[in-house]
Order: structure tokens, then C-alpha cells, then sequence
């Protein structure tokens, strides 16, 4: 499982900004959950994790707002939004 800089277990959130910025483009929660799985970033025992992918993006952006690292462009295809710090 891929871990993060500080060497912790990623959670989903982590997982699919991976994958989102390996893309370089907005995709559907599903092909986020299969990238995210294809490249071993996250594991769950859920039956439903593009289910949970999809819902902790949602309620992500819906708490965070403005100050969340992902948008929505439409039902179900979301973003990761690009920071200056990040670009550098």
C-alpha cells in the first residue's frame, strides 16, 4: 500500500488526490477507485469502495468548501484542485 510522505497509511481522500494528480484531469469516482486500486494506494473491505470514494469526496467538498482540495464538474466527476505551492 502506498504511504504517505511522513510514511502513514493513506485514506481514501489521500488516495484518490494520488490519482487525481496522475491524471491531470477530472474523472469519474469510479475510475478513481480503479486507479486507486490498480496501483495498491488504498485497500478496504467495503463492498461498495467507489461508493465510499464518491461519498468522502462529496461530504469532503461539502464541509471544506472553498478550502477543499477537490470541485465537482458534474455528477459523479470530480477534480483536484492545483495549488501554487504544489506547482512548484
Amino acid at each position: 500500500m502506498w504511504r504517505s510522505e511522513k510514511g502513514k497509511a493513506v485514506d481514501s481522500l489521500d488516495a484518490a488526490e494520488k490519482v487525481l494528480q496522475e491524471g491531470g484531469q477530472p474523472l469519474h469516482y469510479k475510475e478513481i477507485t480503479d486507479r486507486i486500486f490498480s496501483h495498491n494506494y488504498w485497500k478496504t473491505e467495503g463492498k461498495t469502495p467507489d461508493q465510499t470514494v464518491n461519498a468522502q469526496i462529496a461530504v469532503d467538498i461539502k464541509k471544506k468548501g472553498g478550502n477543499s482540495r477537490f470541485y465537482r464538474i458534474a455528477p459523479g466527476i470530480f477534480g483536484l484542485k492545483c495549488s501554487e505551492s504544489k506547482a512548484e
